[in-house]
């Protein structure tokens, strides 16, 4: 069976036509699935004839939610009433066609875990603003997970209710939907499927601000991007720091092998290679660090070359560098210390000192990322006692 769930605020104009659209697709969707119908409207606190008006019709249920909660909130509300084992849901406005709930039930019944309307044809009637954000939002999970998506805000979808449960938690706004997409392309036992489907001019006034709800959605789909792949995020930012020290450092580096020392005015220079340096091993440690946390939650995912590259060179021996940092900061630094123990007064050039501190730095981010790693390995492996036990 499938459970609808049609969420609606002040949807008066509208809320009869999709219901009952939906009703009349019931019949053809049970001859050409074998699957039926519930149709449940759920009523998001609307202020005029919304939830009367649904309850005109026969064979549609109403839940009022007493005041507004919110668009997510509304469709698991919607879903918790349901008593269907595949759930589906589609806006209010009459912008979506309930028959193509036949191609995605037939999705999800083909193995797919969520299968979603693609509203982004050539004959879409959705305005350009909203089309354009759309394209940009599918086109960053794309990037973030590697999945095939192209409309990541559908407002229509049809998704197994062991699927929902993987999904959860789900926020209650209008983010709902960029924020499952996410979820569903970035969870290696998830599958996401898309239906080339038209898309109607909505009836009523839209509730989606592009500009305030834009920023939701983007907000969301970098949360839900960073609790799954944090080390891209962060090991991205620290490589970055790393690589712009390195070509910063270029010329005072060929200054310091032509004359032996540094002129007064690259003092500045070199405490922006020595901040961009140590912040960037520290993101990219905290990466690798927020890596293996989440790793402790999530199911388990591939891992890119990167990450497995990074892992063999920085990360698996980080004691041992920690050790040849601070051999390296004691050698770059030897002169300097011979000469306060034995004249109490430094006489080596300034950048000397500043780069043995930049290994010192190191040395301490190494020795603390490597406590913090032993200990989320030694969580890592309580786990499974854990379930065990219980």
């Amino acid at each position: 069976m499938l459970t609808i769930v049609i969420p609606a605020l002040n949807e008066e104009q509208s809320i009869q036509a999709i219901a009952r659209r939906c009703l009349e697709a019931g019949r053809e969707i049970l001859d050409r699935t074998g699957e039926e119908i519930e149709v449940i409207v759920v009523d998001d606190g609307s202020t005029d004839r919304t939830a009367e008006l649904a309850g005109e019709i026969e064979g549609v249920r109403v839940l009022s939610l007493g005041r507004n909660r919110g668009y997510g909130a509304a469709l698991r509300a919607g879903f918790r009433l349901g008593r269907g084992d595949l759930v589906g849901f589609l806006d209010a406005d009459g912008t979506c066609d309930p028959l193509y709930f036949i191609p995605m039930i037939r999705a999800v019944r083909g193995g797919a875990s969520v299968a979603l309307g693609n509203r982004l044809g050539r004959d879409s009637e959705m305005p350009k603003v909203r089309r354009l954000g759309n394209r940009f939002f599918a086109w960053l999970i794309r990037r973030l997970s590697g999945a095939e998506v192209q409309d990541s805000a559908s407002g229509m979808r049809v998704l197994t209710r062991e699927a929902l449960a993987c999904l959860e938690p789900l926020p209650d706004g209008l983010h709902f939907t960029p924020a499952m997409s996410c979820k569903a392309a970035l969870d290696p036992r998830l599958s996401l499927a898309e239906v080339p489907m038209p898309y109607a001019e909505r009836q009523g006034r839209s509730k989606l601000g592009v500009v305030r709800d834009g920023f939701r959605f983007l907000r969301v789909i970098l949360e839900t991007s960073i609790s799954w792949r944090p080390l891209l995020f962060f090991g991205t930012a620290g490589l970055l720091m790393l690589l712009t020290a390195g070509l910063y450092a270029i010329s005072p580096v060929l200054t310091w092998v032509r004359t032996g020392g540094l002129p007064p005015d690259r003092v500045y220079r070199v405490f922006t290679i020595l901040v961009l340096s140590a912040g960037g091993l520290g993101f990219l440690y905290a990466g690798a660090l927020a890596d293996r946390a989440q790793a402790l939650v999530n199911p388990p995912r591939p891992r890119s070359w990167t990450s497995r590259l990074l892992e063999r060179v920085l990360f698996r021996k980080p004691f041992l560098l920690a050790i040849l940092c601070l051999a390296s900061a004691l050698l770059t630094n030897a002169r300097a210390l011979y000469q306060y123990l034995s004249t109490g007064a430094i006489q080596v050039h300034w950048a000397t000192i500043a780069f043995g501190a930049l290994f010192t730095l190191a040395a301490l981010e190494l020795l603390a990322f490597g406590v913090l790693q032993h200990v989320l390995s030694l969580l890592s492996r309580a786990r499974p006692r854990e379930s065990e036990e219980g």
